[in-house]
């Protein structure tokens, strides 16, 4: 419950440019930030009490603080108070329109809807094949229960797209036609048309429309200029184009809007640097993240190609072979193909990486 209300509170700063150097406090990763959001939640015979203080990082001064003791079915409420206080304590004014999206970020007033969604966005982060399957059946449920339910919607559409990027899908034209059914219904409503637009350059990857790709991810990450998932989605749709470096510019982009990152934010900051060149930085990172590297196949086949392309044959052939205990029949042309590189030596250099450490 406590991940969630961060989630929600991190999602509706998104949408307010000026509060870029805000970060959540306790989340993974570190780097610069002007402030920082600490707090604690008790849950007890349906009531709540969260406490929630704005840290001013380099000097420890506490900006803004604030108890609420309220009902359980008042978290939203909540969640609200939390952005709005945000807000005042850094003089931010915030228009009628930036008061409701951030107010209708949540999506639902369906608490148990919300909560099945922030299982979900739980199970995600572990990027295994089966994870990615509990959340989507979480998802699932969460629509059931409010089925306008956007966030719950952004979030299904990407089960999908995780599992077509990563070869995991049985049946990847279903998928793209999934994710294209639900990005055409978020794009409908303004606090979701940033997820929409990233869905839409999805689907123009995997029709290999590169340049349109790059044209929409880049249009979701305008839409929501403090949101960091966007931009981190964008650094990996413009991976798989003609523009490494501006994948390194986007996932950096995204670490300094949010410091506390997601562990998948690693694995594509070293896929962007290593796609621009720079094998040893992209290997560091990943070393960096200990055994969290070694339980996703994704971040282990990324830690694969670094090592190879770092000319540590040894070392890659050893990791190799952990890979392909967890990806059990595992074709690298069939990860190459879709979605395709948009220059074909990047997809042969990719083969042969990955044929010297011992993939077929």
């Amino acid at each position: 419950l406590a991940n969630a209300l961060s989630e929600g509170v991190a999602a509706a700063l998104a949408l307010v440019p000026e509060t870029g150097g805000v970060s959540l406090s306790g989340r993974e990763g570190a780097g610069p930030s002007v402030y920082a959001l600490e707090g604690t939640l008790l849950r007890a015979e349906g009531r709540l009490r969260v406490s929630a203080r704005l840290v001013e990082t380099a000097t420890g001064r506490v900006t803004w603080s604030e108890v609420f003791d309220r009902r359980e079915d008042d978290l939203f409420a909540v969640q609200d108070s939390i952005v709005i206080g945000i807000a005042t304590a850094l003089r931010i004014e915030l228009s009628d329109g930036e008061q409701a999206r951030a107010g209708n970020v949540a999506g639902t007033d369906n608490l148990e809807a919300w909560l099945l969604a922030a299982r979900a966005l739980e199970r995600m982060r572990g990027l295994t094949p089966e994870r990615v399957q509990e959340a989507r059946l979480y998802y699932t449920r969460a629509l059931q229960l409010d089925p306008r339910y956007t966030s719950a919607m952004s979030g299904l559409a990407f089960t999908h797209v995780v599992e077509t990027v990563f070869g995991w899908s049985e049946d990847p034209g279903a998928s793209v036609a999934t994710i294209s059914a639900l990005a055409d219904e978020l794009l409908v409503h303004e606090v979701s048309r940033p997820a929409g637009l990233s869905l839409s350059a999805f689907v123009a990857l995997f029709g290999s429309d590169h340049q349109r790709a790059a044209d929409l991810a880049r249009a979701g990450a305008r839409q929501s200029p403090s949101g960091a998932d966007y931009a981190a989605l964008c650094a990996f749709v413009l991976s798989y184009g003609d523009d490494p470096e501006g994948a390194v510019e986007m996932i950096e982009r995204a670490i300094s809007l949010s410091p506390g990152y997601k562990p998948w934010y690693v694995w594509m900051r070293a896929r962007a640097h290593r796609l621009a060149g720079q094998p040893g930085e992209a290997l560091a990172m990943l070393e960096a993240m200990g055994p969290e590297a070694d339980g996703s196949p994704v971040f282990l086949l990324e830690r694969v190609l670094a090592t190879s392309a770092a000319g540590k044959e040894r070392e890659a052939r050893r990791l190799a072979q952990l890979f392909l205990r967890q990806a059990h029949g595992f074709s690298a042309d069939r990860w190459l193909a879709y979605p395709a590189h948009a220059r074909d030596e990047v997809a042969r250099s990719e083969k042969a990486l990955l044929a010297k450490a011992g993939i077929p």
